[in-house]
């Protein structure tokens, strides 16, 4: 059982270091942390443009383009 715990948490929590690609895609949800890891993503080059799903908010309750 141990074993197949660990296969899950090493599929969903990937750990690899960020590479270029075509688009990031953020999966909606109430961490703010996802969505501002992938505006660095943004601002450092590794993509071209930025897709957001779901319903995140900051606690101020908007986002707000910087």
């Amino acid at each position: 059982m141990h074993d197949l715990v660990k296969d899950i948490g090493d599929f969903i929590f990937v750990e690899d270091k960020p590479q270029k690609c075509n688009v990031i895609i953020t999966v909606g949800g109430s961490f703010p942390q996802i969505a501002e890891k992938a505006a660095e993503l943004y601002k450092n080059g590794f993509a071209d443009y930025v897709l957001a799903g779901g319903g995140g908010k900051r606690q101020d309750g908007s986002f707000r383009r910087r």
